[in-house]
């Protein structure tokens, strides 16, 4: 994967300033003009504004080049190659009725991780089984307990919607303050 990467800022270099094969270009300025110069002139045009002469469309007649910031112009291509996916996900994770202080404080680390990795949100489920659901005070009181511990270990989180009951699972939704 880096070598295809390398590869390819290797040839976008080739269509860069001095690089341009090309005696006369068309040439488009930063506000949208087109003009037809010589490749030196658009250079000096280039240098005037600080940029760079990129060449766009090295196969048309003439060739295609824009000034541009071409640091800028790599950022950009780089973020739309590699988009977040996790802006949009929310995870999800199931607490048991007796879970124990030890899994508790591991199942809350990987909430707060996974807020830190940029996900939308976390969906808690307090999962009630058997004679656990006529226990539904004790149960209030653990989800209670975990939104309390949370808020101790990460202050910018908080709760969507409250604590709600659906059969026998009580659900969280926490997501991260912006």
């Amino acid at each position: 994967m880096v070598q295809k990467n390398s590869n390819a800022i290797n040839n976008l270099v080739k269509l860069l300033n001095e690089n341009i094969s090309a005696q006369e270009v068309l040439l488009i300025n930063e506000d949208g003009s087109k003009s037809i110069l010589s490749k030196n002139q658009a250079l000096l045009e280039a240098k005037k504004l600080g940029l760079d002469l990129f060449c766009l469309s090295p196969q048309a007649n003439p060739p295609v080049c824009k000034i541009l910031d071409y640091q800028k112009y790599l950022y950009q291509l780089k973020k739309k190659s590699n988009p977040q996916t996790n802006k949009n996900v929310i995870k999800e994770v199931k607490f048991s009725f007796h879970i124990g202080e030890r899994d508790l404080q591991v199942k809350i680390k990987k909430v707060i991780d996974w807020l830190e990795e940029g996900y939308a949100g976390v969906r808690i489920d307090l999962v009630m089984r058997g004679r656990e659901q006529g226990h539904k005070d004790i149960a209030l009181e653990k989800c209670q307990k975990i939104i309390h511990t949370l808020q101790i270990n990460a202050s910018n989180v908080q709760t969507k919607g409250g604590i709600k009951l659906n059969k026998n699972v009580y659900s969280i939704v926490i997501y991260k303050k912006k």
